[in-house]
């Protein structure tokens, strides 16, 4: 009764999110915040106005301008509010979610620590003989699955958990996680999916939320050992799937010389030095603080860690205790996906949404690149027109587009952990491969004969097409490159941020297969091609020497001037004006 009262009020703390009252209110506070602030700036920028021309100092805006102002505004305080409504009630829901599984893992430890006084057994063995509740039958059936799973095919197959395997925290947490998945889809179903957009924008604030929740029910378990070494054995160490024993589950973690590293000691010794390890107080210690040397100030700390706090406070983002969480048990149930067998369970609809709205935001501006060019002659009959390229207005556009999303994954934002950096990068790889199909569509396709001109050297409207398409490609390639830095780092400039620098890093890692298939893209298509074109004229020119060397008089032999600068001089000069000029140097340095 009591673990089914901790999932009522961890369901209830779903209910309250996850609804799509919630989610309307949510929306409807934030507009009538920031349309309530977009008018009073509006307000004291005409009293400004007013007072300056009254002083001859400034002409007033028109209304139109005024009015384009103010929408603005109003815009940018909407997306800053709603932003901030969003962790706030992440932050709630994490808070409700992680009372109610600090009581489950309380009673599972007070079990494992007691025993009948009558029959000398413990009571969680007593548990574990019992029926499990139907209630708690989903969470039985997958963690029976994972434990034969893990026996091997050879194995004997069970229908229930064994003792070795059984935890009464995994089954709350698991039971938990199936009921949220069921939640989200549902929610994101709700109204022929006409919240699906708004739903799927939560996942951020939600990832930064549920990694702060984790890690905080990670700093219960570790609190008291002197060695995170110990604890970090309650950890799922591979990652591939469930255990048996996670962050919280299982007794192996209840040992005294496991939980307050007791080994015969006083109790004296051993507070202190449990609060020894967590640096000098027991409660609201991050895993951070007391599992690794500090070689920074407190300042730098405090700075690098704001990033996945709820509320600004400290918070381990890349330690090996953020690792050890991100392998647990309990984090793998949460996020679901392929390492549980289950794409219905915790978070994962809620992040595939995300994904699949992001894609839609990131794939948007891609049906105005390349379009396709129509001409007519005079008697109406169609004419083969090459296809119009994008501009450097839409390359920035879709610049601005790509970091935008990347900046969903701003630690300081409430991106969440890092692999939001990486999942995000993907969707914008995956644009990025749509759009060198569409470059590779529009390429002339004339044929290395018919890009050059064989007699003059001249170039065709073919190879000048395809030069500026080499343009456009190199423009977009360092829009790529550089938006890492531009997401992470320099908007953040001059103070820096390890967390930032990793996210830049991060990001620029997952972006090389983009910038390769660019390169590649136009290298085989346009380099390759000009450059054996160019060689064909250069081997014309080179084999009138040869016809000179034997069809020459004898009195040109004291000519003034070497093959090389009568045939060829003329030729390269031609070839770096009208070929080498256009390209960027990264290119024409190919050629």
């Amino acid at each position: 009764k009591a673990v089914a009262s901790a999932l009522t009020s961890a369901e209830k703390a779903n209910a309250q999110l996850f609804h799509p009252t919630a989610i309307q209110q949510m929306n409807e506070a934030a507009k009538s915040e920031a349309r309530a602030l977009a008018e009073a700036e509006a307000l004291k920028i005409a009293k400004e106005e007013e007072s300056s021309a009254n002083s001859g100092s400034s002409s007033k805006l028109d209304p139109r301008q005024r009015k384009k102002q103010t929408e603005a505004t109003y815009e940018r305080l909407y997306h800053r509010k709603l932003r901030e409504k969003r962790a706030a009630a992440a932050s709630k829901w994490a808070t409700g979610v992680s009372d109610a599984a600090s009581r489950v893992w309380n009673l599972h430890r007070v079990l494992a620590r007691r025993n009948d006084p009558v029959s000398r057994k413990n009571f969680l063995e007593v548990v574990a003989e019992s029926e499990v509740p139907k209630e708690f039958g989903g969470a039985e059936e997958r963690l029976v699955r994972v434990q034969n799973e893990k026996d091997g095919i050879d194995g004997e197959r069970s229908s229930t958990l064994s003792k070795a395997n059984f935890s009464l925290f995994s089954l709350f947490w698991v039971q938990l996680c199936i009921g949220l998945g069921g939640r989200v889809q549902r929610l994101l179903r709700y109204d022929n999916s006409n919240l699906e957009g708004d739903v799927a924008a939560l996942y951020p604030a939600i990832c930064a939320a549920s990694l702060e929740m984790v890690t905080e029910l990670y700093d219960v378990m570790q609190m008291g050992s002197s060695s995170s070494d110990d604890a970090a054995a309650g950890l799922s160490s591979t990652g591939t799937g469930w255990s048996s024993v996670g962050v919280m589950g299982g007794s192996a973690g209840l040992e005294n010389s496991v939980f307050l590293g007791m080994d015969g000691k006083g109790d004296d010794d051993v507070l202190s030095k449990a609060d020894e390890a967590a640096g000098g107080f027991l409660g609201g210690a991050s895993a951070d603080v007391w599992t690794h040397v500090e070689t920074s100030s407190a300042g730098d700390v405090s700075n690098q860690s704001s990033g996945l706090a709820r509320s600004g406070g400290a918070s381990s983002a890349t330690s090996s205790s953020t690792l050890a969480v991100f392998s647990s048990a309990e984090w793998i149930a949460l996020q679901g996906g392929k390492r549980t067998g289950d794409t219905t369970m915790g978070l994962m609809p809620l992040q595939c949404a995300f994904l699949s709205e992001s894609k839609k935001r990131l794939f948007a501006p891609l049906k105005f690149m390349f379009p396709e060019a129509v001409a007519v002659d005079e008697d109406g009959v169609a004419l083969p027109v090459l296809p119009t390229l994008p501009s450097r207005y839409d390359l920035a556009k879709l610049d601005a587009n790509i970091r935008e999303e990347l900046s969903l994954a701003d630690p300081r934002q409430g991106g969440g952990d890092l692999s939001m950096t990486t999942m995000i990068s993907e969707t914008v790889v995956s644009m990025l491969h749509e759009f060198c199909s569409s470059a590779k569509r529009a390429i002339s396709d004339a044929g290395e004969d018919r890009i050059v001109d064989p007699r003059t050297g001249s170039a065709t409207e073919s190879i000048k097409h395809n030069l500026k398409v080499a343009v456009v490609m190199s423009t977009l390639a360092a829009f790529v490159r550089n938006a890492p830095e531009n997401t992470f780092v320099v908007p953040y400039r001059p103070a820096q941020s390890s967390q930032h620098e990793e996210a830049s890093h991060s990001c620029s890692h997952a972006l090389l297969p983009a910038l390769q298939e660019i390169d590649t893209l136009v290298k085989s298509s346009i380099l390759n091609p000009l450059a054996r074109a160019l060689n064909r004229l250069v081997s014309t020119a080179i084999a009138k020497m040869h016809r000179g060397t034997y069809l020459q008089d004898s009195g040109d032999n004291a000519q003034s001037s070497s093959f090389v600068q009568v045939h060829l001089h003329d030729l390269y000069e031609k070839f770096a004006t009208t070929y080498l000029s256009p390209l960027p140097n990264e290119y024409a340095s190919v050629v």
